[in-house]
């Protein structure tokens, strides 16, 4: 289907990530970029697998499956920095698992997933494992405050590697008249006054489209952009910045109606 030079193609990061290993850059070594000591808790323990040293309860229930573990979390750091066209992070990462929100609060005291220069504390039940490594590289690269606060949300939603299909739930959103308009998601102000999931949900739809139709490039031009949201869409696309909603609200639907469609021929 092509509308106003836009081809649609299959959101490959919601039904297939690659699973890419690419061997770290550097020696190695821990930069602590002004960081404060490694937290050492009582009764737990450590294992490195590549780019990561993992720290977690040596009793936790999950600890036979710590390789698996840590081969999901190096394949997320591998496909995300390919994404933004980047190299693997040449510092060790400390990642600290937390098994619920009550264990993180009473050791850390913060809300997770909490990152501090080359440490990131997760707990496991909140948070799927991708968005804590898309924080941490955004961080690490100095886009963690971009223009709009949309981009951040969304790309750390919809590289979490959660397999929700966004585009089907702002599909549903739509249909049921929940739906943000474009226009309030670009206002920083507005943006934040709606619930956080449901932003940052429509956000990592918008993103997706984005980055699908226009390219990663042109969609991180538009993130680190001095201009604004819908002169960059006109200069790209040719089309405004409400018939680029449009494209994407219908494209939105009609991912949200095959899925629904899906599901009744199961239950058939």
């Amino acid at each position: 289907m092509k509308k106003a030079h836009i081809y649609f193609l299959v959101l490959i990061s919601l039904v297939f990530i690659p699973m890419i290993v690419t061997h770290c850059s550097g020696d190695g070594k821990d930069s602590s970029n002004g960081l404060s000591e490694l937290p050492e808790y009582q009764g737990w323990t450590k294992y490195t697998y590549r780019s990561f040293v993992f720290h977690y309860r040596r009793d936790a229930s999950w600890r036979e499956q710590m390789y698996q573990i840590a081969e999901a979390f190096q394949n997320a750091l591998a496909a995300d920095c390919e994404f933004f066209g980047k190299s693997l992070p040449e510092e060790t990462i400390h990642l600290f698992i937390y098994n619920t929100p009550k264990e993180a609060d009473a050791l850390l005291g913060k809300d997770t997933p909490y990152i501090v220069g080359n440490q990131i504390h997760w707990e496991r039940i909140s948070t799927a494992h991708g968005a804590p490594i898309m924080m941490y590289l955004l961080k690490l690269w100095n886009m963690d405050e971009p223009k709009y606060t949309l981009f951040y949300e969304g790309m750390t939603v919809l590289r979490d590697y959660s397999k929700r299909n966004y585009h089907s739930i702002v599909g549903q959103f739509i249909q049921e008249g929940r739906y943000i308009p474009i226009d309030s998601l670009l206002d920083n102000e507005v943006y934040l006054s709606y619930e956080r999931q449901r932003r940052s949900w429509e956000a990592a739809s918008l993103i997706a489209f984005m980055s699908l139709n226009l390219g990663p490039q042109p969609m991180l031009d538009i993130w680190q952009s001095d201009n604004s949201f819908d002169e960059n869409i006109q200069s790209l696309t040719g089309i405004t910045l409400q018939q680029f909603e449009l494209l994407w609200k219908d494209y939105a639907t009609n991912i949200y109606i095959e899925s629904v469609n899906d599901e009744i021929q199961e239950n058939n």
